[in-house]
Formats: structure tokens, C-alpha cells, sequence
């Protein structure tokens, strides 16, 4: 498989206290390969929530034994925390810390900014996690909630 492209989001449900966390891999063709949701109950900041996310999916990722990945996030605030070198002490610090080190052993492997306009399938994939409380995984065919938003973002 050549280079891999992933978009990463995170959904904050505030009034049920859950976090929904999406990520869609796809191919250099824009074909999705696979993608995954995850449900996490508790309360974070939204940049808690996307490191958060990031990590899991950097996660996700080594466990498949893929490399040459491209991440794209809608947090331009996490993309520069990544590439950022500065040592802080903060519990985002010690996500963004542990993205830095799963990085290293996926190389090669990036994480740039994407606009919210052109990661909608991600943010759908994450807003459908209200219904679930637990985590579910699509190879190749994606759900059906997902295909319009999909071929949106194909065209962006």
C-alpha cells in the first residue's frame, strides 16, 4: 500500500459528558481504506479532546502496521503543538508528548491542518458516536451515514 492519507477529528457531547473520536484513513486515490469511532465518557477541553484523538489514532494505526501516513486535523492549535518544540508541563503536553513518540515509530509520518469545510466525513463519523458506547470499525466499504459526506470531502 502507498502513502495513506488520515483525517483525525474529536466531537465534544458536553450535556452527556462523552467524547466521540473518528478517524478515516484513505488511499492517494481518496478511497477509504478504513476507518474507526470511538466512544469515551468524560469531559475534556477541546484541544484535550483532539490530541486525544490524535494519540488513538496514531494508535490505530501502528496496531494495522502501516506506514507512510498523512494526518490531517481540523485543530490548527494541535498541528502546531506537533510541530512545536517548547516543553510544557500540561496534561495536553503529555498527549501531544505521546503523539510525538507514536510518531516516531510510524515513520514516515506527518500532521499538517486541514479546514473544517474539507474534514466533514470525519466530524460526521464522530457526531455518530452519541448513539454508540463503544467503538466500531469499517474496512474498505464505509457506513452508509457516511457516503454523501465522503463524496463531499472526495471533491474539496
Amino acid at each position: 500500500m502507498g502513502r495513506l492519507k488520515c483525517n483525525v477529528d474529536a466531537v465534544l457531547f458536553l450535556l452527556v459528558s462523552k467524547l466521540g473520536l473518528g478517524w478515516i484513513a484513505g488511499d492517494a486515490a481518496g478511497f477509504m481504506v478504513a476507518t474507526k469511532v470511538k466512544s469515551v465518557k468524560g469531559r475534556m477541553s477541546v484541544m484535550q479532546a483532539e490530541a486525544f484523538s490524535f494519540r488513538e489514532a496514531l494508535s490505530w494505526i501502528k496496531d494495522g502496521g502501516w506506514r507512510n501516513v498523512n494526518f490531517k486535523s481540523d485543530s490548527c492549535h494541535l498541528a502546531h503543538a506537533i510541530h512545536n518544540s517548547e516543553q510544557d508541563i500540561s496534561f495536553v503536553s503529555s498527549i501531544v508528548n505521546d503523539c510525538k513518540f507514536f510518531m516516531q515509530s510510524i515513520y514516515p509520518c506527518s500532521l499538517g491542518f486541514v479546514k473544517k469545510s474539507a474534514n466533514q466525513s470525519t466530524h460526521s463519523l464522530c457526531r455518530a458516536t452519541i448513539f454508540t458506547s463503544d467503538e466500531k470499525e469499517w474496512a474498505f466499504i464505509p457506513p452508509s451515514f457516511l457516503e454523501d459526506a465522503l463524496r463531499f470531502d472526495m471533491v474539496q
